[in-house]
């Protein structure tokens, strides 16, 4: 009813709710896609008690794909040829991909908290520096090397230069701090990038077209890095 009533969402998400014995229910999984003045990419709530915090109807960045609703005439104007979802971004952030594209284009994205679901999430988020590396050595090596791979090329496909140039200092340290990690500590991530500058005349090619058909300024998309 809420999607009826707002033609111009592209994409709409509930409350998520993580599913887990450890944390059991009452733990947000996410309330939404934000993303931070250095690009840090992050599921709004995520581990926080589900407390009243998160009540309002509110536009956020995008939406989870864990548990969306998209409006088709939204796909159709950002698919890339016959993709939705862009092939290159399996397993990570294709559907922060997608959020990027339809924000350019215009179309909002809402958080509508009365729909509420659960989600069973491989890996939960664990608090604190253990928590963090615990979570992270449960990952798979392929999958490590697709989450550090896949948003450097986010950033190249949707970045505006004005945009960039003006949170470079926060983008360039996590970037600096990123790459030394992997240097030191899972050399093997490099090759993600090798795969990445394989796939930069598509990139290129993807980018341009977007940039044509976007609707937004470089300001409108500055207020959702935060």
């Amino acid at each position: 009813k809420f999607a009826e009533a707002h033609p111009q969402g592209g994409a709409f998400c509930g409350k998520l709710l993580k599913r887990r014995v450890e944390t059991g229910a009452g733990v947000i999984d996410s309330t939404g896609v934000r993303i931070t003045r250095s690009r840090r990419v992050l599921d709004r709530g995520e581990g926080e008690p589900d407390t009243g915090r998160y009540e309002a109807i509110e536009q956020v960045f995008g939406v989870s794909g864990a548990a969306a609703l998209y409006r088709r005439t939204a796909l159709a104007e950002a698919a890339e040829g016959d993709e939705f979802f862009d092939e290159f971004f399996f397993a990570y952030k294709e559907d922060v991909d997608l959020a990027w594209r339809l924000r350019l284009l215009g179309w909002e994205a809402w958080y509508v908290p009365m729909a509420v679901g659960y989600h069973l999430r491989g890996l939960a988020r664990l608090p604190g520096w253990r928590g963090w590396w615990r979570r992270r050595r449960q990952r798979s090596r392929a999958l490590r090397l697709l989450s550090y791979r896949n948003h450097r090329a986010l950033l190249l496909k949707h970045e505006q230069f004005s945009n960039l140039a003006i949170h470079a200092i926060p983008i360039g340290a996590r970037e600096l701090v990123a790459f030394t990690f992997v240097v030191v500590t899972e050399p093997f991530q490099l090759r993600g990038l090798g795969q990445l500058v394989k796939r930069l005349p598509r990139l290129y090619r993807q980018r341009r077209a977007l940039m044509r058909r976007r609707r937004v300024t470089a300001r409108e998309m500055r207020k959702w890095f935060r």
